[in-house]
């Protein structure tokens, strides 16, 4: 099979992109694909037709956001959700108001257009708080915030990734992350929920996300099933495929909150959606397998519609 992964960026997220894309050009290899890394191109007047080339492989796997439905345009199998569902995932805001609407719960959160309202926040919901950028992973841009004299520097941090800002109410300590990855296509294959550990770190910033000192661990607490019936309500619900990671957090009263959903996770070394894979027994070359099958299935299905309607 021919693949292509495709890297880079202008976002934050940039480096890591291509740090998941030198892994799974090995798990590649080791399964004798062919497997090559398109690099977007910075200049726009290339860029359009430096994608158009993925129409040369069997399957294109996206690394960078919002390419979704430039693949669609382009009719190749993809591993990754539909360009609604990838919409959905990646705005927390919007995410967060739909899994309130699914029964789910979030902590308190507010939105701020920092564009429209500037950098003044003075949030209803009490801290300690965490300021987002709404539309961007990987934690940057992001700031933990105990005080209200820390927020206009919050929110200008955040702003310089996106002009929307979430702020969002800390889960009530101590609380337990948990993670849980799937990979989507004809059905989904499912990961127990793992804790992560960040020894010593108050909150995972993105030292942490890059940092092999992350310890997924087999979580066996109480709330483990509550946690599965979460992720499939929302694998039900979003649209989602391809290779997903759902974060949520358990309190210490065994409450289950939902942090975010991510549809395009990373591959890294220190990511923890293979890692969490690797601890279940699945090697980074059977989970790329199973994610190429999803992308072909996925792909498959959705052109079956299309000659129905």
């Amino acid at each position: 099979m021919r693949i292509v992964l495709i890297a880079g960026g202008r976002t934050a997220e940039a480096a890591g992109t291509r740090g998941s894309a030198a892994h799974l050009e090995q798990a590649a290899r080791a399964l004798g694909h062919r497997v090559e890394t398109l690099e977007v191109p910075a200049d726009p007047d290339t860029r359009w037709s430096a994608l158009a080339s993925a129409r040369q492989h069997d399957v294109v796997l996206p690394l960078i956001s919002g390419l979704e439905g430039a693949l669609e345009l382009l009719d190749v199998p993809y591993v990754g959700s539909p360009p609604d569902a990838a919409a959905l995932a990646a705005n927390k805001a919007t995410f967060n108001t739909l899994l309130t609407g699914w029964g789910l719960r979030t902590v308190p959160w507010e939105l701020h257009d920092v564009g429209r309202d500037g950098v003044s926040a003075s949030p209803a919901v009490p801290g300690p708080w965490y300021v987002k950028p709404a539309r961007l992973g990987a934690s940057y841009g992001i700031s933990r915030v105990d005080a209200p004299g820390g927020l206009g520097t919050a929110v200008r941090a955040a702003a310089d990734h996106d002009n929307l800002v979430l702020i969002e109410q800390e889960v009530p300590r101590p609380f337990i992350e948990v993670e849980v990855a799937a990979i989507v296509g004809a059905s989904a294959r499912i990961s127990p929920p793992m804790e992560i550990r960040a020894p010593g770190a108050l909150w995972r910033d993105p030292r942490w996300k890059y940092s092999l000192d992350e310890l997924p661990v087999l979580y066996q607490g109480g709330a483990a099933q509550e946690c599965l019936d979460a992720v499939r309500l929302m694998i039900e619900r979003s649209g989602v495929a391809g290779a997903v990671r759902f974060d949520l957090f358990v309190s210490r009263g065994q409450a289950v909150f939902v942090g975010e959903v991510n549809a395009l996770p990373g591959h890294g070394a220190a990511s923890t959606f293979p890692r969490i894979f690797e601890l279940a027994g699945v090697s980074r070359p059977e989970q790329l397998e199973m994610m190429l099958e999803a992308a072909v299935r996925n792909h498959s299905r959705a052109a079956s519609q299309r000659v129905r309607g």
